[in-house]
């Protein structure tokens, strides 16, 4: 009953962070959606969301941003650490869910550690900050700029595509004055 209770408690969060990364992608960011790819070297139409102009915020509120959504995310991920620990060491849970909560723990572990390298290779292409959100089956990225080149975008997906083992056509590159 009580193992039951915890992972109604982890999914219902996990819902929760993927609802406010989606929703704060939708309040901040500019979309580049990136059509017709056939595979990870494929090339695509970029097309820029006009309608979604955030040009009036400047480079603090931007920076906050980025460093408000990075600390939400690293709280969520700890309570969601912390949660798969307490059953991965609770005496009362059966085999198959410390075997399930062992898998989704490096399973979050892993995918903390591609978003940080991922965001790192973007930075050292030159752009001020990035975020990287994962996700099982898709990503999404944002990245400091005042616009962004269809190469920009490219190069983002391939690194996305490389290190996290995303289809291209599930990745989403955005921008963020």
């Amino acid at each position: 009953m009580m193992v039951l209770k915890k992972k109604t408690i982890i999914i219902v969060t996990l819902v929760v962070l993927i609802v406010a990364a989606g929703y704060i992608s939708n309040r901040y960011g500019k979309v580049i959606k990136v059509d017709n790819y056939k595979d990870k070297e494929g090339q695509g139409e970029v097309i820029i969301d006009k309608d979604n102009d955030f040009s009036n915020n400047d480079a603090d509120s931007a920076a906050s941003c980025f460093v408000d959504i990075r600390i939400s995310k690293e709280n969520q991920r700890t309570v969601n650490r912390q949660n798969l620990t307490e059953i991965i060491d609770s005496k009362n849970t059966s085999q198959d869910a410390k075997k399930k909560a062992e898998d989704d723990y490096f399973k979050l572990v892993d995918s903390s550690e591609n978003e940080m390298i991922i965001e790192s290779i973007i930075k050292s292409r030159g752009f001020a900050d990035a975020l990287v959100v994962l996700s099982d089956t898709s990503a999404n990225v944002t990245v400091k700029a005042k616009e962004l080149k269809a190469d920009e975008v490219d190069y983002i997906k391939n690194i996305v595509c490389r290190e996290a083992n995303v289809a291209a056509s599930k990745i989403t590159v955005q921008y963020r004055e």
